[in-house]
C-alpha cells in the first residue's frame, strides 16, 4: 500500500466526488481499515457499485468529519 502521496495527488483526491476507501482514508489521514470499521458499524454511508466495489460520496465524508468534530460520534 502506498504510504506517501504528492501534493498533486492529494489535491486530486480532495476534489473528487466519489472516493475509494483508500482515497477517503488519505483524505482523513487514517488507515483504510479505519474507514472499513466506520462503514461496518454504520457511521459512514457508502455507495456499492458492484459486488465488491465501494465508493464514498465526498458530501457524506464531509458530513461524517463535521459530525465527528462537533462530537456527534
Amino acid at each position: 500500500m502506498k504510504t506517501t502521496y504528492t501534493k498533486e495527488e492529494i489535491e486530486i483526491i480532495n476534489v473528487k466526488q466519489l472516493l475509494t476507501v483508500k482515497e477517503a482514508a488519505v483524505s482523513m489521514g487514517v488507515h483504510p481499515r479505519t474507514i472499513y470499521r466506520f462503514i461496518e458499524v454504520g457511521r459512514l454511508a457508502v455507495c456499492k457499485t458492484g459486488n465488491r466495489c465501494i465508493r464514498i460520496q465526498r458530501k457524506e465524508l464531509d458530513r461524517f468529519v463535521e459530525a465527528s468534530i462537533l462530537g456527534g460520534r
